[in-house]
């Protein structure tokens, strides 16, 4: 069998280089305008620009290092492995194939969200909690068809 390998990562609506200049533009036309005001006598409005500004940054930052989250989910003939974490792996753990099982618990009360576990002897990992219900059902369904049809080949 050659190995199955799925990338899980979060929907990010604007990348790295989008968020920069998302920035860019939004401080010339903040400094521009605190400039104005600064020159016209209203001198307290530029260190508040400049407030503003390093919130803006801070947010991006933020944002655009929770984008970088990565799983990677392979399945070959021996093991389940899942690895994870933000920018470089962090997190990992193997499962034996023929153990494994793909669970996909439903969304409970409260508006808690599904939860699509990979279980084997006692552990259980949970994966594509950043992923939108539907993507994290799609995906329930091919792990499951993956690893059992691995096992009965």
């Amino acid at each position: 069998m050659n190995p199955f390998e799925i990338v899980i990562s979060p929907n990010a609506s604007l990348s790295r280089q989008a968020n920069i200049a998302l920035f860019s533009s939004l401080a010339v036309i903040i400094l521009v305008v605190a400039t104005g005001f600064t020159l016209m006598g209203f001198w307290m409005i530029l260190p508040f620009a400049g407030l503003e500004l390093t919130a803006l940054a801070a947010a991006l930052m933020y944002v655009d290092y929770q984008n970088q989250y990565r799983e990677v989910v392979r399945v070959d003939d021996a093991t389940v492995s899942v690895a994870s974490g933000y920018r470089r792996q962090q997190q990992a753990c193997e499962f034996k194939r023929g153990w494994t099982s793909v669970l996909l618990r439903q969304a409970g009360p409260h508006n808690q969200p599904s939860k699509l576990l990979l279980r084997s002897a006692g552990k259980q990992v949970e994966i594509g909690a950043c992923l939108e219900p539907d993507d994290r059902t799609d995906l329930w369904r091919e792990l499951k068809q993956v690893i059992e049809q691995t096992q009965h080949s």
